[in-house]
């Protein structure tokens, strides 16, 4: 999973557009912990219809990046020349201005090594001077086909170059993919997708149909999408002059670049307009059959319609022109060849009535692997292995000595106790403490429950849970990233006449042999190493099938993350910082991570039977703080413990199947 990361998204639509792949992608990179800054679609002098519809557009610039959600800051570019898709050297000029602004957004944000992602050929003079630690190259579509103030050549030549820069580039197409693959270090083919689910609402009984929908004959043949000058409007004004007893429903906001007045006089013509998105599955429900009228040129050839995605979660007939995206979906989507053929099948969809339940099901289950969801889990497989290469593992051992470090010079638990190091008062006072702050640990751990079993501790700190195992007789074997803490616990056995392993060693690198451990146990510590996920995979692998994972990993929808906040990033002079960014950089060792239930859950994909507990804490009440007597408690105490600071999991390793068998004897470790 991608998190805390800063990321630079410079889009070819703006935030309120028709949503496509820009806006949900980068809304699915905020929710997971990371800031985004979504830059608006640059528009210049000459942009006349743009202006027209939003005059405020002129001065939205000024106030700078806006939140619109957590983690997420949209910004407007001001107007810039006219025809930086027809000059270099106008479009180097634009840059040249935009970069300025641009640099000052980051810091204002303060974004740190951002990731930078672009939709636009425009923009490659950009690229490699904000700072960024990887460049993405997104390309949707055949962009020198495009119509306006364009010219082939220049934006061909501007895409190159792009191409050339970036160290990743992922396109929605193959035919795309084959022209850009020989000048790419890193391509990736990712279509479109849809939101399966929400679209799959219009074959539901319980969705009504929009009042307005009710209102326009039957049958219905219906569009859902932008209307602009890749819309056939010869083909739509054939096909309602050829059954003027139909009705042709369109809906979507209308480009200044379509050829509208070819149907908007024709009386079986219905121009709707855009809907609000929760409502659209009440429109399609509407439709007979669904029409993809592409005009057949070099964009239809190239494109991956997210309207075929959409038409097919409904379960609807759907017909399309003879575009390469529509034949993958043979038997599912009726192609024709011509004007009259796409009227031949229309007439067949419309005369079938009503829609074959098998076959709608057919089309809901072809799509489902093209959900959003589906897309975006490709699109971070591919991402995750340039991020890996581009943080040097110098870079991720540094981070490491460095938390190493922190905790050498305290272990946890340690700071504080006005006693003799080392000495018996000294450690049941540790164990008074940890357990008066902290009393949910025993029942979450159920120490004696792990008798005679072999028990992993990852991050063993002062050793009091450690013990707890050990005095009921665990098989236990504890692993630490501080040498001092192992000392300490060591020296703790000792005081107390007991005996058990203790190893220095990552807990992305554990020494052990799979399938070995019955309990993988870790309170508080997971979330201080660099790669968690890879830490997770570790603690898989060393659990037997069915074996248990329990770990406590910090929650950022808590007040401790929103007291930090307020400290170090609304009252620290830095309002734009993430939770994330503060707790990374305040919470004790470097890099502290706090996730939310939905990123954990994630984080634990691979295992089964995962609940996921928050409790409400001492330091959410801020009772070791000077603020505490001035924080309202009831605030803290009406939410409950679901903004509670600790997170408690449990999980397990998916058993195996029946018949299966596996050894696993320990290695040796060294500590």
């Amino acid at each position: 999973m991608i998190t805390n990361q800063d990321i630079i998204c410079l889009s070819s639509q703006d935030w309120n557009d028709l949503w496509t792949r820009k806006q949900r992608f980068m809304q699915r990179f905020a929710r997971q912990g990371n800031r985004v800054l979504y830059i608006e679609a640059q528009a210049s002098l000459a942009s006349v219809g743009v202006l027209r519809a939003d005059w405020r557009r002129v001065f939205r610039w000024i106030p700078g990046p806006r939140r619109v959600q957590e983690n997420l800051y949209v910004a407007t570019l001001p107007l810039v020349l006219p025809g930086f898709q027809m000059s270099i050297g106008i479009n180097r000029l634009n840059n040249a201005f935009l970069l300025s602004l641009l640099r000052h957004w980051i810091k204002r944000l303060d974004f740190r090594r951002p990731v930078l992602w672009t939709y636009n050929p425009h923009s490659e003079g950009l690229v490699g001077k904000v700072g960024e630690q990887l460049a993405v190259y997104e390309c949707v579509d055949e962009l020198s086909a495009a119509k306006g103030l364009v010219r082939r050549t220049v934006v061909q030549e501007l895409e190159g170059r792009l191409i050339k820069k970036v160290d990743v580039v992922i396109v929605t197409h193959e035919n795309l993919y084959r022209s850009k693959e020989s000048l790419a270090r890193e391509i990736h083919l990712i279509p479109n997708g849809a939101e399966v689910e929400h679209f799959r609402k219009a074959c539901l009984p319980d969705t009504p149909v929009a009042a307005e929908m009710r209102k326009i004959p039957r049958p219905i043949v219906g569009f859902l999408g932008t209307i602009q000058y890749w819309i056939d409007m010869d083909l739509l004004r054939f096909l309602a002059l050829a059954r003027p007893d139909w009705s042709f429903a369109l809906i979507g906001p209308i480009g200044r670049l379509a050829q509208i007045s070819k149907i908007e006089k024709l009386p079986n013509i219905y121009l709707l307009g855009r809907k609000r998105y929760e409502d659209l599955p009440s429109y399609l429900k509407a439709f007979d059959v669904c029409l993809n009228p592409y005009v057949l040129d070099e964009t239809a050839m190239n494109c991956s319609p997210l309207k075929l995605y959409e038409y097919l979660a409904t379960g609807k007939p759907v017909v399309s022109v003879d575009m390469p995206e529509a034949r993958k979906f043979d038997g599912l989507i009726s192609v024709g060849h011509s004007y009259s053929e796409i009227l031949h099948l229309l007439d067949e969809a419309v005369k079938s009535k009503r829609t074959d339940p098998g076959m709608a099901a057919s089309r809901i289950d072809a799509v489902k692997e093209h959900s959003w969801d589906h897309r975006f889990a490709q699109l971070e497989k591919a991402l995750e292995q340039q991020l890996e290469r581009g943080r040097s593992s110098d870079d991720i051992e540094n981070i490491k000595e460095r938390v190493a470090s922190f905790w050498d010079d305290a272990p946890c638990g340690t700071r504080g106790v006005p006693l003799e190091p080392g000495t018996r008062a000294y450690f049941d006072r540790i164990e008074a403490e940890r357990y008066r702050l902290e009393p949910f640990i025993p029942a979450f751990a159920e120490y004696p429950r792990w008798q005679g079993k072999r028990v992993l501790e990852i991050g063993v700190g002062a050793g009091t849970d450690f013990l707890g195992f050990v005095r009921n007789g665990a098989r236990i074997v504890g692993m630490d990233l501080s040498r001092r803490s192992l000392d300490l616990v060591r020296q703790r056995l000792a005081v107390y006449g007991l005996e058990a392993l203790l190893v220095h060693t990552d807990a992305e690198r554990l020494p052990f042999s799979s399938d070995t451990f019955d309990l993988a146990y870790s309170w508080g510590v997971l979330h201080h190493t660099p790669r968690m996920a890879d830490a997770l995979a570790e603690v898989r692998r060393v659990l037997k099938p069915g074996g248990e994972a329990r770990i406590m990993l910090y929650h950022r929808h808590s007040w401790v993350a929103l007291f930090v906040y307020l400290r170090f990033g609304l009252l620290g002079g830095k309002p734009f910082r993430s939770f994330t960014d503060v707790i990374a950089s305040h919470v004790e060792s470097i890099g502290t991570k706090a996730l939310t239930r939905a990123e954990a859950r994630k984080l634990f994909s691979e295992f089964c039977d995962v609940h996921i507990d928050t409790v409400l804490t001492p330091y959410d009440r801020l009772e070791q703080t000077s603020y505490g007597k001035l924080f309202p408690q009831f605030m803290v105490n009406w939410s409950g413990d679901r903004l509670g600071w600790f997170m408690m999991i449990r999980a397990r390793k998916p058993p195996e199947p029946t018949g299966t068998q596996s050894h696993t004897p320990l290695r040796n470790g060294s500590g």
